[in-house]
């Protein structure tokens, strides 16, 4: 454009009219077009999912309640000990619930649900409320507990920690959440580091880096490993005592971050002792990078700012899809780059004399070949986010013929203006979905009166129930709200009505 515009100034009108027909008018006609046609494929997976889901719960339900006795008024219904059966070999063969402690605790919560579920008190289930279990249980992003606290949170220690985790620490003004006690020492972690940061550079010293406070046997350095420990510590008792599977899946994004970042930082931190004692002075990657750590960890905070909340969890809205198109550009780059190999592979060198006075060679781009699997992987990367990738495909053509400009339109049209345009349209519906997402009320903390106002909201409350947990303060708190919604108050025990805190507290006086 340059030297046309040198010699011509009305070439600048032709470029403009380009730019805006074919980057800001057909490229969006053509995001809209891909994705449309991707929206429509996914509907009609969803919709034969739907199909063959309702099939299939409408072909289990049949099954259990084809035992003698089955009808009432004519409709098919689930016995109280085929539901029973049903938790016990759904949890056996998805969850490898297998000892006779954990199918106690399993039948426990099955009884539970069915009393709940069972309003009319006939002892059956109907269909719907069958439907409605299912719905529960075979949501992904429900976390159901399948086997019992461990025995440590049956000592005095443990019953103690199980309450400052679960119940947080009790003022006589307010009770602070565990979760809030947390964030106040990731904080102040954050502080340290900022700290530690600042002496790093030290601008007092003309800018030059100074890595004596990141080093082991610092003050500093102290400090922040006297943090590490707390959290690991922290970490590790509440493994103890809730067991490896509630922490894992509970708060599944944050637990796995602290798991991992924890991991690391105490592996580097005594890695960094143990090189310290050998030798004068631990590595500077190795200190920095425990310092990067520590900053790290001040994502943890995210939550309780309201932007960075709603970015964080798009973030990982997004997690999986990412990953599905991360696999279609993977698979994407390997086939133009095996092809690729074949047709370029050990033609752009120096000193060819084909490439002479070419951009290529003026821009020194003689890394970016087809000589390898790799080098293929990065040159294709080069290609897509379009850093002079007329040049790479002028050098291919100068080796080749005129034929080759194929290879890069074909590459360039399936990636950046199908697959990229694609992500970037989900990324703007699921931006809207999650910002509608947090804007809603959680469902693990709404009110009965809030949850009766919800659509589904026997689902939310059944949810509740099964998710919540077996200590003494929360066990009949989620039950008694579902029992309160099916009936408003009043249920039915054997033909009398009686209130849902009287029949609650004979169940919890059952269940001991």
């Amino acid at each position: 454009m340059v030297p046309s515009y040198t010699d011509t100034r009305a070439t600048f009108v032709f470029f403009l009219l380009y730019l805006v027909v074919s980057l800001y008018l057909l490229n969006n006609i053509l995001l809209a077009a891909a994705y449309d046609a991707y929206k429509v494929q996914l509907v009609g997976q969803l919709q034969k999912f739907q199909t063959l889901k309702a099939y299939s719960v409408g072909k289990a339900f049949r099954l259990l309640a084809s035992d003698p006795g089955a009808m009432k008024d004519k409709e098919l219904q689930i016995s109280k000990e085929r539901w029973v059966q049903f938790v016990l070999h759904y949890y056996a063969l998805f969850h490898h619930v297998r000892s006779e402690r954990d199918r106690k605790y399993v039948g426990q919560k099955a009884n539970s649900a069915f009393l709940h579920l069972d309003v009319d008190c006939s002892g059956r289930l109907s269909e719907d409320e069958f439907k409605s279990v299912l719905e529960v249980l075979s949501d992904p992003n429900i976390y159901i507990p399948t086997r019992p606290f461990p025995r440590a949170s049956e000592t005095c220690v443990g019953r103690r920690l199980l309450e400052l985790f679960q119940d947080g620490i009790r003022l006589p003004c307010r009770s602070l959440t565990w979760r809030f006690v947390l964030d106040v020492v990731t904080f102040l972690e954050l502080v340290a580091a900022a700290g530690q940061s600042i002496l790093f550079v030290s601008p007092a010293m003309g800018g030059k880096f100074r890595d004596s406070p990141l080093r082991p046997w610092h003050g500093w350095f102290e400090v922040m490993t006297a943090i590490t420990v707390f959290f690991v510590l922290e970490m590790s008792l509440r493994m103890l005592v809730l067991g490896p599977a509630r922490f894992w899946y509970r708060s599944p994004h944050r637990n796995r971050f602290d798991f991992v970042s924890n991991a690391m930082l105490i592996i580097m931190e005594v890695a960094a002792y143990v090189y310290t004692s050998f030798h004068t002075k631990a590595p500077d990657y190795l200190v920095r990078t425990i310092l990067v750590i520590h900053i790290m960890r001040s994502v943890c905070l995210a939550q309780r700012l309201k932007p960075l909340r709603y970015l964080v969890a798009l973030v990982v809205r997004l997690l999986p899809l990412y990953s599905r198109l991360g696999m279609v550009l993977l698979s994407t780059f390997y086939i133009f780059a095996t092809i690729g190999e074949p047709l370029f592979g050990g033609r752009l060198y120096k000193g060819n004399p084909q490439l002479e006075d070419s951009f290529f060679a003026a821009s020194h781009y003689w890394a970016l070949n087809f000589n390898d699997i790799l080098s293929g992987f990065v040159t294709l990367f080069s290609i897509m986010i379009v850093n002079n990738w007329f040049v790479i495909a002028g050098a291919c053509i100068l080796v080749t013929t005129a034929y080759s400009a194929i290879f890069f339109i074909c590459f360039f049209v399936i990636v950046n203006l199908i697959v990229l345009n694609i992500l970037i349209a989900l990324i703007l519906e699921s931006s809207q979905a999650v910002r509608e997402e947090l804007q809603g009320p959680i469902e693990e903390d709404l009110s009965l009166e809030d949850a009766q106002q919800m659509p589904g909201s026997r689902e939310v409350l059944l949810q509740r129930m099964l998710m919540s947990e077996d200590h003494s303060k929360h066990r009949g708190s989620a039950s008694q709200d579902l029992m309160k919604y099916t009936s408003e108050g009043q249920i039915l025990v054997n033909g009398e009505t009686t209130s849902a805190e009287s029949e609650s507290g004979s169940t919890d006086g059952s269940e001991k």
